[in-house]
């Protein structure tokens, strides 16, 4: 009997040491994703031998590196009765393979911002009696309802009260609160860099950001925060496997004080903090094939009245091509119905002076259409002393795009074209679904449109207008009407998954 391309599973699963599938896997939990495509394509380099003999007939070739590319496309929904992360869908496992930082986040109610707003994404907020160092998650603009928040460490609660003035720490921005924080969902936004987190002891002295450490299996990091307590050591891998038990030797002290002694706390093993690598098993009718070390780009497409979708494009090193079983008892990590494209008032507008900070100076486009494109740029990491010469994909680089296609207005109305003209950013936020559990919010604060062109919507007119995501903090701070910062890090786009 043939095989039925109508029964594809994907698992996916992060890996603790990059190239190296965790065990079990794959299993049904790790196969949850909704899948509206998936394909999956072996890159064997085959290297063709030129030797110098007697016959003109080839002589048999050999391979060398073997890779994996997967295409994964799924509905942008919430996850099903938080079966999997705590809450968070099962793609968002993806989403952090392709730079991006999935965060729990908090929401507290928010009076007026004063002057310095809006808050920018990633700034520290401080005020009376808040517990830990909070960062904004998304720019909050003056006309916002509330803020959200994440905890500056993975293991240190947010603690919000009501009544509290909140001060940004980069802004200057100000704000009351009107409520105590409560859980509000999840959050992805960009990352640059591969970090990790894994729990140490530290015999007295100081293990200084900037250090060079090692274990005892060769494994080496570079420790990317001062420590001088036991606690959770953040750092990014730079040779070999994961950290393991035993001594950690300091090969080279960025600062005074070095520790007397280092140790892992066994057993606890490392983990990835941001941008981690994944293990993808393909398997369509009972044939399949496996990847490692895998990591990718993904791209959102909304159509008006659709359900909205993101695609993922991974790669990674070839683990293995096998025939198995498929797998049974796979529960759908998302709900029946996916929030509907419809609904959305999307919000654009300058971004560039203080004039436009607020929510009530956004237009209200009409909108059909929207593509997003995290624009990664993927690298083999090769290494001969890999199994197959070629050890993790890494990305390298980052160039987001996308186009919309509004309804042509007067420049009175919205100057598509002067914005165009001076190369003015604008800021995009864009609602997907109403309901909690299953709703979203995807925000641009640095488009920077190309060449609009005209088009045609049954006889009405549009503009096609292709965009690059510059990301930075565009606004005017101090109010002063003087462009303070055009340049900002990680926040080209931000994903919010809205809980409660």
């Amino acid at each position: 009997m043939p095989l039925l391309s109508k029964r594809r599973q994907v698992s996916v699963v992060q890996e603790v040491a990059g190239g190296t599938a965790p065990t079990p896997f794959p299993t049904a939990a790790q196969s949850g994703l909704v899948l509206i495509d998936a394909t999956a394509a072996i890159d064997v380099e085959s290297i063709e031998r030129n030797v110098l003999r007697d016959s003109l007939t080839p002589v048999k070739g050999t391979v060398g590196q073997q890779a994996a590319t997967f295409t994964v496309t799924t509905e942008i929904a919430g996850a099903n009765g938080g079966t999997f992360a705590d809450g968070a869908p099962l793609w968002g496992q993806l989403m952090q393979a392709c730079g991006y930082k999935q965060v729990a986040i908090k929401t507290v109610s928010i009076g007026a911002i004063g002057v310095g707003g809006p808050f920018q994404h990633g700034e520290v907020v401080s005020g009376t009696s808040v517990l830990g160092s909070p960062k904004v998650v998304m720019d909050t603009h003056d006309g916002a309802a509330v803020m959200l928040l994440e905890p500056s460490d993975p293991a240190t609660a947010v603690d919000v009260p009501t009544s509290t003035l909140l001060t940004g720490a980069s802004s200057g921005a100000t704000v009351t609160t009107s409520s105590v924080e409560t859980d509000a969902g999840f959050a992805w936004y960009p990352v640059s860099n591969v970090e990790k987190t894994i729990d140490i002891t530290i015999g007295g002295g100081s293990l200084n950001a900037g250090s060079l450490i090692q274990s005892p299996n060769g494994a080496r990091a570079v420790v990317l925060e001062t420590r001088t307590t036991d606690g959770l050591l953040k750092f990014s891998p730079v040779r070999g496997g994961a950290l393991d038990d035993g001594a950690v030797t300091v090969v080279y002290d960025a600062g005074a004080g070095s520790p007397t002694t280092v140790a892992i706390a066994s057993p606890t093993l490392e983990a990835f903090l941001q941008w981690p690598s994944v293990s993808l098993n393909f398997n369509e009718d009972g044939q399949a094939i496996q990847g490692v070390g895998a990591r990718g780009n993904v791209a959102f497409n909304f159509e008006v009245n659709r359900p909205a979708t993101a695609t993922f494009t991974m790669r990674g090193v070839l683990n293995s091509t096998t025939d198995a079983a498929q797998l049974t008892g796979i529960t759908s990590d998302a709900p029946s119905s996916p929030p509907i494209w419809q609904g959305s008032a999307a919000g654009w507008v300058e971004n560039e002076t203080s004039g436009n900070s607020g929510t009530a100076n956004e237009y209200l486009p009409c909108l059909t259409s929207l593509q997003l494109d995290a624009g990664v740029t993927l690298a083999d990491r090769k290494c001969a002393s890999a199994a197959k010469g070629l050890v993790e994909i890494l990305g390298t680089g980052r160039a987001g795009t996308g186009s919309i296609d509004p309804e042509v207005t007067l420049e009175a109305d919205i100057p598509w074209l002067g914005y165009a003209k001076a190369g003015t950013t604008a800021r995009l936020r864009v609602p997907l679904g109403s309901v909690d559990g299953n709703q979203f919010t995807f925000f641009m604060p640095g488009i920077q449109m190309d060449s609009p062109s005209y088009g045609d919507r049954d006889g009405i007119a549009t503009h096609d207008i292709p965009f690059r995501l510059t990301g930075g903090f565009h606004h005017n701070v101090d109010g002063s009407g003087t462009l303070l910062d055009v340049f900002g890090g990680d926040n080209e786009l931000v994903i919010v998954y809205h809980t409660s």
